[in-house]
């Protein structure tokens, strides 16, 4: 991997390409497409898509680009995890990048997130940079092309991918809110052949209507229809009962995320995803902090980890948990893993540095492996357990 790297930087620096990037290369291209993040977004996708249907080439840049070792590779939910790392949900929505994802030398993926029908989303523009704090706004409004167009075109390349594949579930943006768990159910059903497992997204902070999913009149019976739902798929399909998952906000309260997770622990939920985009905007400098929509960056961090430890400590560290929000270093992710994390996602760090294409998550497990060693951990587990032995159930 060095001689390689070495042979293809003896022009630049990996540093230097980074500072043309920002400073030259992607403030061209916003010019180009008027500010707009979001086509640059769709062209790195269909460059994965159309990479993946090269076969040899992605598997050749596999063996170059993924970071392999047994002490980040973990058995979840029954699933073999080659590493820890992952792009968070929202990333590829209709799974369109599916085939060449592995060059980019993740352990997992989830695609959505998917609703009943084709949604186009909140008119664009949608999402803004905010150079001055190294993060996003975003209010996409779910655009995905509905579950069943989606579904099928998994079902044509699900036996090529070779990662834990989940689908992250939504209702439809004029949904009524008394109708809402229908569309879950909905979409549960159609995708439950073909995906590994499932996550309930009732925590993005600009959709109508998933606040009141997360309250009491609303969010037992939801998670209990739900998990009814796979007991049955289950028994109907012949497949195993596929493990569900929570994602949370940042924003709700102690009591509000006690009640969540008391919920999650009567009905067994599989998994938690900690956390969504905020609505929060303290100590953002960027012009652009005041659109709508939710953050995500470097600012979240503290909040992200936090909630992940509370989550851990709160459900007795029973609930594997995803960490999500404002990791852009392995150092980042060191402390997810130390606030009892089992996996961690990442969008904004990347979208930044993009550049790094397949080395990036090279880098994340390279350095996540090398504070193993320095701090004397074998495997990646042991590291949750600093978390666990002062842990107390509570919410801080």
């Amino acid at each position: 991997m060095k001689e390689i790297s070495d042979v293809l930087m003896e022009m630049m620096t990996r540093e230097e390409i980074g500072i043309v990037y920002k400073k030259i290369v992607r403030p061209s291209l916003l010019k180009f497409f008027h500010g707009d993040p979001e086509p640059l977004h769709n062209v790195f996708l269909n460059s994965l898509h159309y990479l993946g249907g090269w076969r040899e080439l992605v598997q050749t840049i596999e063996r170059l680009s993924v970071f392999k070792d047994e002490a980040l590779e973990q058995k979840i939910w029954g699933f073999n995890f080659p590493n820890p790392f992952a792009l968070a949900d929202g990333f590829d929505k209709n799974g369109w990048a599916l085939l060449g994802i592995p060059v980019l030398g993740t352990g997992f993926h989830i695609i959505g997130t998917l609703t009943p029908k084709l949604q186009e989303g909140f008119p664009q523009q949608r999402i803004y940079y905010l150079e001055q704090d190294e993060g996003l706004i975003n209010k996409m409004g779910f655009p995905n092309r509905g579950v069943k167009a989606v579904v099928g075109y998994v079902k044509e390349v699900r036996n090529l991918f070779p990662l834990p594949l989940g689908i992250n579930i939504g209702k439809g943006i004029d949904t009524p809110i008394e109708k809402a768990t229908n569309d879950y159910l909905y979409c549960l059903e159609k995708a439950y052949e073909v995906g590994d497992f499932f996550v309930v997204n009732v925590s993005c902070p600009h959709m109508p209507g998933l606040c009141e999913l997360r309250g009491k009149e609303y969010f037992g019976d939801l998670i209990f229809s739900l998990k009814e739902k796979i007991k049955e798929l289950g028994k109907q399909t012949g497949l195993r009962e596929k493990p569900l998952l929570v994602k949370i906000s940042p924003d709700d309260s102690r009591e509000k995320i006690s009640e969540l997770l008391n919920v999650c622990l009567d009905y067994e939920i599989d998994g938690i995803i900690a956390v969504n985009t905020t609505s929060a905007r303290r100590g953002l400098k960027s012009p652009n902090r005041v659109r709508e929509g939710g953050y995500s960056g470097e600012k979240l961090f503290s909040t992200a980890v936090n909630r992940v430890r509370c989550v851990s400590n709160y459900t007795e560290g029973k609930i594997p948990v995803i960490g999500v929000g404002g990791v852009s270093s392995a150092e980042d992710a060191y402390e997810m893993f130390k606030a009892r994390a089992s996996l961690v996602q990442i969008y904004t760090a990347f979208a930044y540095q993009i550049w790094k294409g397949p080395w990036f998550f090279y880098e994340l497990n390279k350095g996540i492996k090398e504070l193993m060693e320095r701090d004397g951990f074998r495997h990646i587990s042991e590291i949750r357990k600093l978390g666990s032995e002062s842990s107390e159930r509570k919410l801080e």
